[in-house]
This record gives C-alpha cells, structure tokens and sequence, in this order.
C-alpha cells in the first residue's frame, strides 16, 4: 500500500509539474500580448488627457533658425495631436505661454533688450507689468515704440499664431527691432495687453485685479509715454502700432496733443480700424496726426499701393488678405516711410541751414512753381538731393534748355496755371465705398469736373514739349501720350456737360456749375428737378428787378451760405424799406436785405440743390467704376506735371538771378559763390566768396568778430551744395562740387527741457551722432562748436573733435572764436585757416598793418584800450581772407556802439586792460622758460613749409615726410598726456623731436 502510495504521490506530483510547466508557457506566450494591450492602454490614455510642462523641449520642440520645429523630427508644430479638440486647443495654449517666455528671452539675450517694470514705483508685493527698452535710451536722438494688437499677444509679438507656425520673423517684433537698432533708432517695445492679474481665493470681491498704470491698453501707452518716452533724450519719434494699438496711439496724442506733435515724426499702423476708434478723440488731433500717419490695411493690391485716405491718416495696401500678416507683409514699406519722414525730420530741425519751407528760406527763393503738386515735389527735393551725377545732369539739360527757349518756358507755365492738385482728384476718384453725405457728393463733382478739364488741356502741354531739345523733358512728354488718358476723357465726355454753362466765379455760380455737371436728357428725374432750380432763379431775378424799379437804384442778388439769397443795394441807400424785409445788414456802401419770400425761395433751393448733388453724385460713382481700371496713368501724369513744374520754376529762378550751371568732380571749387537767400532778400548785394575744398585740403577753420559772416558763410555752402545736387543752377560765377552723401549741420543748439539737458549737453551729443554717421562723402558744418561751456574744456575737446575730423575725409567747414584752435593747422596739412576781415580804422584791423602795428597789439595793451576809446564804429568787409584772425577786443568795440552800454563797456575796457597786462607779465616771466609746444609748432610750419610747393601751387608728400608727420601727432597726442610732468622730462622729449627730424629729400 505503502509503495502505491507513493508511486500515486509521485505521478500527482508529476502531473503538478507538468501543469506548472504548461501554464508557464501559457504564460510566456500571453504575455506579449498584454504588453501590446497595455501599451495600447497607455497610449490611448495620453490622446486623451493633455499634460502641462514648463519648457518647450518637454514638449519635443524647439526654435530652430527662427523656426519652432520637433527636436526629434525638425517638422513643424503639430496641432492634431489628440483626438478631443479641446484638449488640442489646451496644449497649444499651454505651449503658447511658453512662446511669450522664449520670446522676452530672445528680447533680453539676442536683441540687448532690458525688462523694466511698470509701474515704476511698485512696492515688493505689488503686481506689476513690464516693457522692453533699449540701453541707449537716454542718449539716442531717435526712438522707435512699438505697440502690439489685442489679443493674448505680449510684448515683442505681433500674431501667437504665427510664431508657431510660421517662425519668429513673420509672428515676432525681431524684425522689426533689428532693423530699427540698426537704423540707430532706441526702442521701446510695449506691453499693453498684461493689465491683470487673478487676485487670492481667500478675497471674495473680485477675482480680477487691474495692475496700476496698466489697467487697460490705452492707460499702459499714456503711463508709458510718460515714464519713459517723455524723460528719454529723443526729439524725434516714430510709433508702430498693430490693429487696436492704433487706440492706443490715439490715445497718446490726445492727452500729450503739443509733445506729440512736436517729437512724433511719423507714425506707421497695420490693419488698424482708424474709422472707429477716430471718433474718440477731437478733430484737432486727427488733423495732426494726418500729416504723419499712414494705415497699410487688408487689401488684393500691391504693397503699398495708395488706396486713399480717411478723417486721421492715409490708406495704403499691406499686399495681404489676412489680418495677422499685415505687420510682416508691409514692413518694407513702413521702413521706407520712416526713412522718408526721418530725413524731412533731419533737415527740418537742422533749419538752420534754412530750407524749409517759410519766409526766406530757400524754399522760398526756389518757389516759382504752378501747381501744388509742383511745391510738394520741390519740397521733397531738397530734403533729399539726388546723388546720382547723371540724373542731376538730365535735370540741369532741361533747365538749360527752359533758359535757352523763353517762348517754350511761357508756354509751359500758362499751361500748368490750369492743372489743380491731381493727387487730391485722383485720392478722391479711386475710393470705393465713400461717404453720400452732400458734402462728399459736391466735392466729388467738383473732382470730377477738374479732371476732364486737366484731360482735356494735356494735349497742348504734349504739343509744347515736343519743341524741347533735353532728354528729360522728351521723356515726360512721352508719358503724356498714354492713350488710357484719351479712354478715360471719352468716358467723362460722355455723360459729363462740355460746355461751360457758367464761366463767372462766386458761390452762386459754383453751385450752378454742380447741378448741370451732368448732360441734360441723361436722367430724366435729374431734368426735372433742374427746372425746378431755373423757376426759382427766374423768380429772384424778378424780386431783383421789382426792388430796382421801386428804390431806383442798382440791385443785385447774391446767394450765400449764411444768409441764402439776398439783394444788394449798391449805393448809399436812405430810403424806406418795405415791410416784409426780414433782415437789413450793411457792409461798406452797399446794403444787403432778405425778404420773406427770399427766404421761402432760399430754402426752396438748398431742397433742391441737395437732391440733385444726391442724384448727380450716384451718377458719377458709377461713372468713376468704369474709369477706375484705367487710372494707373493719372499716377504718371502725376509724376511728370510735379517734375515739370518743379523744373521750371528751376529755370525762372536761375534765369531771373544770373545764376551758373554747376559742374561735378572730386573736388569743390566756387568762384565768387553768393548766399542765395541774401541774394534775393537782402538790403544789400551780398558780398561774394570763394570755396575751394578737395581731398588733399578738407577742412576749413573760419575764425572772425560776431556779425563778420561766419555762420552766414557755413549755410551758403550748404545751400549752394542743394542747390547743385537738386539740378538747379548756383548763385556764383563758376562752381564745381563733389556729390555728397549726407550734410550734417551744428549751427545752433538749445537746451533740452523734456530731458533735462542742458544747451552744452545737447551739443555734444548733437556732435556724437555727426561722428558715429559720417561717412567719407559727407559734409559737416559746425559753427561755435563747444563754446557753451568754460574756455579750457571747451578749447580740449574742440581740439579733439577737430584733430578727429582731420582723420577723415569728409568736407568740414568749422567757424570758431578760440583762436589757439589755429593751431592744429600746423599739425594736420588737411586744414586750411580762413578769416573774416573787419576794420576798425586804418592802422588797426588792415589787413596791410606792418610789423610795427603788430608789435603794438602784442606789447602795448594799453595803446589798443585808447584806441578802442576813440573808436566807436567796425566796418566789417565780408571777405573771406586765408590766415588768422587778429587777437583784438571785437566784442568790447561792438558793444560800444549801443548808447545805453557806455559804463559797461567802459569798465569791460578796463577788466581787459587788466587781464592784457597778466597775460604780458605771466610771458615775460616764461620767456627763459623752453616751451615744448611752441617749439614743435615752429619746427613743424618750418618742416611743412618745405613740403609745400609754392611755385606749383601743390602740396608734395613724400614716404619720409608722411612717416614724419604721423610720428609728429602721435607724439603730440603724448604731449597731451603727460603735460603736467617734470620739466626735465619735457626737455628730454623736445631733444628726442628735434634728433628725429628728417632730411628733407628733393623732389
């Protein structure tokens, strides 16, 4: 039993093993499936649930060349990722907070971009918002803001979308900063959209809570403005504001109207709905803000097509269809209308050359021109000159060939007397959706009727310019040959009234010309009511007559907007007045009356004249869509016309004035050149000097008394060089100039109340700006340069501003009183000393003094006092002279010809005899003491007089001489340096300049 037993144990125990073997087979075999089913699982688990990071790489994505792409695949953002949408929709939130981090990180690191907290006084628990703003603030001369749309965009964005989509440089503002910080500009990147924030739990009143300053987009731009743009050291700004920051730009010019309009030089918008947010603010600021602001909006034309205008800015197309891309697609555009603005913005605070337009300035000398086209293209001219030497020349043929033929000349100018402002006509024409207010119809009718007549004329002006000989003038007249301008006068011709049916002007016969704008027999309800308007003329010709008759004197009826239709008595009128006169106004001998029917008959006619404007003006839309494809002429004509006037009224002035045809070179060279403004408007003939500039002698260092004709000297050779490079001739008997690229002015500066600089302070930086932006075509006119602050300091950094600009190749005119200035003419060959004679007397202030006379003033101070005692008149003579200026009391002799000054002057006169006397006293003392600098300055005229030839009138360099002189200035610039050591050392050093002077070989 025992062995069954056990042999029973033993199969059972068999059979468990097997059982175990098999089912840990079964085991190994289900078990990948489960793996496949539990991957399955999990993957399912994660279409359906959105997990949150804190970083773009957790997500798998990166930005890659500006791009955000897959770290693994480099393929773009994918948006279906789950099969709910909404948990779609929560991930590309979630990844779009983490863009605007990768953004402001970009803006820091990449751009130099500083965070700066706003409010600016926030305490530590406050909740506070932020912009982005350039290190440059304080010190930059222009600023760019840059203000984004609504939305849940932040600073540095345009579109969310985009980014993800399309990359940093169609969705972000780096483009837009990048080339604003290259173009010199500070910025200010805005924030308007962070204006809350989600208060505690535990405060049940409100879960929102504004962040002070930045409540709300507008109130973040005004808090801006005025925490940051307004103490920044800008006087000129541009904005660039996307869809509802147009609000905010708003905004900003109504609160700030007068700083505003001062600082802002343009402003660019994109999409932005200007119509609505326009009626917010005053018409005042709209009109402001028209003379710089442009909206490049949605539209199928190309970019920056003109597409007209409304109330507060002009209408350009953006060259998309999509809101989102307007800011990307039109950024060409807006850099070149910054460009634009930026360079009327140069010249006009640089005024004081005198160009823009206004009473004598050379706008005005220049302002011959017909048309108001003309004006504004002369304008623009001399803002920015050509500097293409062949475009000048085709300009300079045509003015020649206007000055040569007279008779083409009259005939060209009666012509343009009959062209209006076509850009206005043409703004007017090409608007789809305008306005059908009476107001908008009449203007359009007139528009309409000043078109046809401007078609009709332009064959007579073709047929003048056949006669002319310029290439110029050859190719506009082929622009007049456009046959769409024949399609488009047959089309007005049609419909339109071609002859005139009242020829006289007034507001009566304006309105007539309206109300048969349009052929009789086109419309028969417009026929009707035209009869109606003759029945009520007809019956206040009566009223004329009956009142004539009764007072037997002369009457006349008027018709004007105030009083509507009224009868003139001319005359002195005593009589009785009938008794249903209702209204008597008198108005030198004439008296005006208005009667009840009168008044019955005015308002008779306002019905009827407004139905019919009404009437006419849907005629005319439609007559306007059928010329409007052929209208890409009208912007041609528009272009020749302005050229055409603008060209002569070249040729009037240049005839009128005796002026020179300029040539060009490497040089400039001018003979006997006059100031043109003083030309025409002076009580005087002006006096005439010489300019004579080239690269071997580039600068020139004026010295002369006050109203000796320096600064008058510095802008004639600014307006002459316009003058030249704008095709027109000079007021001079020969010149030559070389093209310049740019003309920096420093003539004279003011201080600077916004920021809080003081006159010195903001020259210096005017100074910078001229050093960081020359180039080697460039021309620098500076006038008085570091005078506003003391003598010795003003004196060193004059030296080095000047020794910098001898370093270049630029054309520098500088005018100064620091006569020690001189001297860096003995150390650079490039710069020539000029003076403005003046005359005190015959023994003093000649240029013919003897030696005798100048050992008087440099001896015998006092005698020069007596002899300023007994003067009491200077004749300045005007002529610019080389050499120096004489050291003597101008200033004092000139403050003594003012009668209420005579003590002051008189204790001046001795302040200065006391000073004369220190100054002698402090020499004599130093007489036996060797002057290092005196010492090299005499040895480097002796060596540079020997590098001049006289007799070939050329300066001759040689390889020794040149490694001569760049030693001699370092050596100089040593000086400087180590001016306050030992006497001993300052010995040592002048034995070493004099060992190393070398041998002077013959040429």
């Amino acid at each position: 039993m025992a062995t069954r037993q056990t042999a029973s144990t033993r199969n059972n125990s068999v059979e468990k093993i097997k059982m175990k073997k098999n089912s840990r087979q079964s085991n190994i075999n289900e078990e990948p499936i489960n793996n496949a089913k539990r991957r399955r699982t999990e993957k399912n688990y994660i279409q359906k649930t959105h997990i949150q990071y804190d970083s773009l790489e957790k997500y798998g994505y990166h930005f890659k060349n500006d791009k955000l792409v897959s770290i693994e695949t480099g393929k773009p953002f994918k948006f279906d990722v789950f099969s709910d949408n909404d948990e779609n929709q929560k991930r590309y939130e979630s990844v779009g907070k983490l863009i605007d981090n990768a953004v402001f990180e970009l803006l820091e690191n990449t751009c130099q971009l500083q965070r700066v907290t706003v409010p600016v006084d926030a305490k530590k628990s406050e909740h506070t918002s932020f912009i982005f703003t350039s290190n440059d603030l304080s010190t930059a001369n222009y600023l760019m803001v840059i203000i984004h749309g609504t939305g849940v965009v932040r600073a540095g964005q345009w579109s969310r979308k985009l980014i993800i989509n399309e990359g940093l440089e169609v969705g972000s503002q780096m483009e837009y900063i990048r080339r604003a910080r290259a173009a010199g500009y500070a910025v200010i990147i805005t924030n308007t959209n962070l204006n809350s924030f989600e208060s505690p739990r535990f405060l049940r009143r409100s879960t929102i809570c504004p962040i002070r300053g930045s409540s709300t987009a507008e109130e973040h731009g005004c808090y801006v403005w005025e925490h940051f743009i307004r103490p920044s050291h800008a006087k000129h700004i541009c904005i660039m504001a996307h869809s509802y920051g147009g609000a905010v730009v708003l905004e900003m010019a109504h609160r700030f109207l007068k700083e505003f309009d001062k600082r802002v030089f343009a402003v660019a918008l994109t999409d932005s709905p200007m119509t609505i947010y326009g009626r917010r603010v005053k018409k005042n600021v709209l009109k402001m803000l028209k003379k710089r602001m442009i909206n490049w909006v949605v539209d199928t034309e190309e970019v920056d097509t003109d597409l007209g205008e409304d109330d507060c800015c002009q209408i350009r197309s953006a060259g998309h269809t999509v809101h989102e891309w307007t800011s990307y697609t039109a950024i060409d555009a807006i850099f070149d209308f910054f460009t634009e603005q930026r360079i009327l913005v140069d010249f006009a605070s640089s005024n004081q050359c005198g160009l823009a337009p206004g009473f004598q300035s050379l706008y005005s000398i220049l302002q011959a021109t017909k048309t108001k086209m003309g004006s504004r293209t002369l304008r623009a001219n001399l803002m920015e000159p050509l500097i293409d030497v062949n475009s000048i020349h085709y300009r300079q043929d045509a003015v020649e060939n206007l000055i040569d033929d007279e008779k083409l000349m009259f005939q060209i100018q009666t012509i343009l007397l009959h062209f209006t402002d076509v850009e206005r006509i043409i703004l007017a024409c090409i608007q789809e959706n305008p306005s059908r207010t009476v107001s908008a119809a009449e203007k359009r009718i007139t528009m309409i009727n000043q078109l046809r007549r401007i078609l009709d004329i332009l064959p007579t002006l073709q047929q003048a310019l056949e006669q002319s000989t310029s290439d110029l003038l050859k190719n506009l007249c082929s622009i007049l040959n456009d046959q769409r301008f024949q399609v488009i006068l047959d089309i007005l011709n049609s419909q339109l009234t071609i002859e005139q049916t009242v020829s006289s002007n007034g507001f009566l016969a304006t309105k007539i010309r309206r109300i048969f704008s349009i052929r009789s027999g086109f419309d028969e309800r417009l026929d009707s009511l035209r009869a109606d308007v003759i029945v009520v003329i007809d019956d206040v010709e009566l009223l004329e007559k009956e009142f004539s008759e009764r007072f037997n004197m002369p009457v006349r009826y008027n018709l004007t907007n105030a009083r509507g239709f009224s009868l003139e008595i001319i005359g002195e009128f005593k009589g009785i007045l009938p008794a249903n006169v209702i209204s008597v106004a008198k108005r030198q001998k004439s008296t005006f009356i208005t009667t009840l029917q009168l008044a019955h008959l005015s308002d008779r006619f306002e019905l009827l004249y407004n139905d019919i404007c009404l009437l006419t003006d849907q005629i005319i839309l439609i007559l306007l869509a059928k010329i409007r494809p052929h209208f890409g002429c009208m912007y041609r004509l528009i272009e020749a016309i302005s050229i055409i006037d603008m060209i002569q009224s070249f040729a009037e002035v240049s005839k009128a004035r005796d002026y020179v045809r300029p040539m060009f070179g490497l040089n400039t060279k001018v003979i006997k050149g006059r100031h043109p403004v003083i030309d025409l408007f002076g009580q005087q003939k002006p006096i005439a000097n010489d300019i004579e500039l080239c690269k071997e002698m580039n600068i020139i260092l004026v010295t002369g008394p006050n109203m000796s004709g320096k600064s008058t000297y510095l802008r004639q050779i600014a307006l002459l060089q316009i003058l030249a490079q704008i095709g027109c001739f000079v007021p001079a008997e020969q010149a030559r100039f070389r093209i310049v690229n740019e003309i920096f002015s420093k003539i004279r500066q003011h201080d600077n109340l916004f920021t809080g600089q003081s006159t010195f302070s903001s020259e210096i930086n005017h100074i910078a700006f001229i050093l960081n932006c020359m180039t080697p075509n460039s021309m620098i006119i500076l006038d008085e340069i570091c005078s506003s602050t003391s003598t010795n300091e003003g004196l060193a950094l004059a030296t080095s501003i000047t020794e910098t600009l001898c370093r270049s190749q630029a054309f520098v005119i500088i005018a100064t009183h620091l006569q020690q200035l001189t001297s860096v003419g003995y150390i650079y060959r490039n710069l020539a000393n000029y003076h403005f004679n003046v005359i005190y007397n015959d023994k003093i202030g000649s240029d013919t003094d003897s030696d005798s006379i100048n050992r008087v003033r440099r001896f015998h101070p006092q005698t020069i006092l007596n002899q300023l005692k007994e003067q009491n008149t200077i004749i300045y003579s005007y002529t610019l002279r080389p050499g120096i200026c004489k050291d003597l009391h101008y200033g004092i002799a000139l403050a003594s010809q003012i009668e209420d000054l005579q003590t002051v002057v008189e204790l001046a006169k001795c302040v200065a005899k006391y000073y004369i006397r220190k100054k002698e006293s402090i020499i004599n003392q130093m007489s036996n003491i060797p002057n290092l600098l005196m010492k090299r300055v005499i040895i480097m005229k002796g060596f540079c007089d020997l590098i001049y030839d006289v007799s070939n009138n050329t300066i001759q360099f040689i390889e020794q001489q040149r490694i001569y002189l760049e030693n001699f200035q370092k050596r100089m610039h040593q000086y400087w340096s180590i001016s306050s050591t030992t006497t001993s050392s300052c010995d040592d050093d002048d034995n070493d300049i004099l060992v190393e002077s070398p041998t002077i070989e013959n040429n």
